[in-house]
């Protein structure tokens, strides 16, 4: 969603449907939502996981409505979701603002994803199985 909230990309709306004629592309809600159909079409029995930003000073970028609808899109979808900007130990580790750990403004080097990669890490050990079974039957086939 970062580089959505830089662009000013169309934010778009969470749709009540499980099928990707629905889902408007063009905008991150869709997109975001194509993205978790096709991964349980493709891949049923994955674990998977999203992971939101964690915090850039305040100037940087205003992801607010961004992160908001990814955590709907993720409980919606049943995704786990690390959301590293409601995290305030890695954003104290990372330490953004200070740029000491980013190749950017937004974007960690790699002493910021050494910094990083522990976090993940241990999250990436809570992700569940997919269980799709109460909205799997309104997905259609991916032909």
């Amino acid at each position: 969603g970062i580089n959505d909230s830089w662009d000013n990309a169309p934010v778009g709306v969470m749709t009540d449907s499980y099928n990707p004629d629905d889902f408007d592309r063009s905008t991150f809600a869709g997109a975001l939502e194509h993205l978790f159909y096709s991964a349980y079409r493709y891949f049923p029995n994955a674990r998977l996981g999203y992971i939101i930003n964690f915090q850039l000073p305040a100037a940087q970028s205003d992801m607010s409505v961004y992160r908001e609808i990814a955590l709907a899109i993720c409980e919606k979808w049943k995704v786990a979701c690390y959301d590293m900007h409601a995290d305030d130990a890695v954003t104290n580790a990372l330490q953004p603002q200070n740029l000491t750990n980013m190749a950017d403004v937004g974007h960690p080097n790699k002493s910021g994803y050494d910094i990083l990669a522990p976090f993940i890490e241990e999250w990436f050990k809570t992700i569940p199985y997919a269980d799709i079974s109460s909205f799997e039957k309104e997905m259609p086939s991916i032909s």
